[in-house]
């Protein structure tokens, strides 16, 4: 992966990692950031590849072993995300508030691996 899309991996991790970019953003509509929750999770995992890393194993070696199993975990919990499901509703599920901790664990071990 390169640096690029690594500071992408990071960016969107910190997105969703942050309830009040959320609120701001992908409910409200303030910029100057344009975002949704659809959008950073195919940046995240589609176009940064990094769901392909996650299923070869290949992040173990581009992350770190404890990278990995946040990253792997962040993406466990937001399978359980139902689809369609609007913004402001997102706040308002029970796993919710564990999407945003894993995502802020794992923009920190991303970030210094």
């Amino acid at each position: 992966m390169n640096a690029n899309a690594r500071a992408e991996v990071v960016e969107c991790l910190c997105e969703l990692g942050s309830p009040e970019f959320q609120e701001r953003v992908w409910v409200r509509g303030e910029g100057p950031e344009v975002s949704t929750y659809t959008e950073v999770i195919c940046q995240l995992f589609d176009d940064t590849g990094l769901g392909d890393m996650l299923d070869s194993g290949a992040a173990s070696i581009e992350f770190g072993p404890q990278a990995e199993a946040s990253l792997l975990t962040l993406r466990s919990l937001l399978s359980q995300v139902p689809e369609g499901v609007d913004a402001r509703s997102l706040f308002g599920l029970p796993i919710w508030r564990a999407v945003v901790e894993a995502a802020r664990t794992s923009a920190v071990l991303v970030a210094s691996g």
